[in-house]
């Protein structure tokens, strides 16, 4: 049986990377805690009462991150590599995954060295904006890491594109809705696929290629 990973809120998260291998295929719902609104990814799908807790409390404070999954968020957090491919990322998710990383960063030892975001054109200068604000507070770290951003998923270079995806280190991510969990709305993910045995890897880097063409 799945187990349910433990609630790790952002102001939490650990950054001590460890190397593990690729873990069981999961399927979570990101999600809260029906008696204490606690946020947690379920290994089942959530009540009425947790959904409509969780959509409201992503409203509470606009200067929070959204309650994404707390456990794509830990992880994120204890890896060297992290690739985002999102068509649908706007500034307002753009702001999100800076708001994590900036407050991820703020730990002695920030373990990411390689980041790589490719989204669509939407809302572009708000997208753009909010990665410059992150990238600035990201390579205070020393070593610095490589920060990179290509808003190329659009109709005419990659209209093939519909769900959303992440690799941190080799573990390929599938989200239904916003990558990492960052939709208010009910939506699931899973995880623990091999990004390179399901060649994800190759079609990223395809991907990233032509989008500087």
């Amino acid at each position: 049986m799945p187990r349910t990973p433990a609630s790790l809120p952002p102001q939490n998260l650990k950054t001590t990377p460890v190397l593990q291998k690729t873990p069981d295929p999961q399927l979570l719902w990101p999600s809260v805690c029906d008696e204490t609104c606690e946020t947690k990814d379920l290994s089942h799908a959530p009540s009425p009462t947790s959904i409509n807790l969780r959509y409201q409390k992503n409203y509470e404070d606009e200067t929070r991150p959204t309650q994404g999954s707390c456990n794509f968020w830990s992880t994120v957090m204890n890896v060297r590599k992290l690739y985002l491919m999102d068509a649908h990322i706007d500034g307002l998710t753009m702001r999100k995954i800076r708001d994590y990383l900036n407050e991820g960063s703020n730990a002695k030892d920030f373990p990411i060295k390689e980041i790589k975001i490719m989204c669509g054109s939407n809302d572009k200068d708000n997208v753009q904006a909010a990665f410059d604000d992150m990238k600035n507070k990201l390579m205070e770290k020393q070593p610095q890491p490589s920060i990179e951003l290509r808003q190329s998923l659009d109709k005419t270079k990659f209209p093939f594109l519909h769900d959303r995806f992440a690799v941190l280190d080799n573990e390929l991510w599938h989200f239904g809705a916003t990558v990492g969990g960052l939709h208010q709305s009910l939506n699931a993910y899973s995880r623990g696929w091999s990004a390179s045995e399901y060649r994800f890897i190759d079609m990223f880097n395809k991907a990233w290629e032509r989008s500087s063409d």
